[in-house]
């Protein structure tokens, strides 16, 4: 288990972008300290992360993200993404 900041270095996001996304629902720690509320994240969640960054990248609200994280159609999503830049 890594706390926030060694995740935020192997990541490249910064603290508070990991703060957010967990704020959001998007990703959140695997384990947080009862006592110190510090966060823990696992390797296991890099793959889920890289996901987020990347649909951030193509300009997807954090919104439209978690409607894809929880299951909605990605497809019909980019789609109007698409339309909007056109």
């Amino acid at each position: 288990m890594y706390r926030i900041g060694e995740f935020s270095k192997m990541t490249k996001l910064t603290v508070k972008a990991l703060r957010y996304y967990d704020e959001m629902g998007l990703c959140s720690p695997s384990y947080v300290d009862p006592e110190t509320g510090y966060r823990f994240y696992t390797t296991d969640q890099l793959v889920p992360l890289h996901r987020i960054v990347s649909l951030r990248q193509l300009g997807l609200s954090i919104r439209e993200i978690s409607a894809i994280l929880s299951g909605q159609d990605s497809q019909e999503i980019l789609r109007g993404r698409r339309r909007e830049l056109q």
